[in-house]
């Protein structure tokens, strides 16, 4: 799955006990999920594009501060671009 990352919301770290929930009894179809069985954390991404039928994304990482720290990053890098109107960083 390919998404722009202005399109990214929220980053959400799940506990082990919430990535369950968010896997099963809340578990909504549209939304686009990695799961992995060995991992042991869950970040939740909400997707802020109108025109995506999945609401968030689910993704099981093992290093979650690392992911959701580049996630973080490429959202302050679109918004920095979409302001500056360059792809380009200065």
């Amino acid at each position: 799955a390919h998404i722009d990352a202005a399109y990214l919301g929220e980053v959400t770290a799940l506990s082990k006990d919430e990535m369950r929930v968010a896997f099963g009894r809340d578990a909504d179809a549209r939304a686009w999920s990695l799961y992995r069985s060995h991992a042991r954390a869950c970040l939740r991404v909400e997707i802020v594009d109108p025109r995506d039928p999945a609401p968030y994304w689910l993704i099981c990482t093992n290093d979650p501060e690392a992911l959701a720290h580049a996630i973080v990053s490429a959202k302050n890098h679109a918004a920095h671009s979409e302001q500056t109107g360059s792809p380009f960083s200065s």
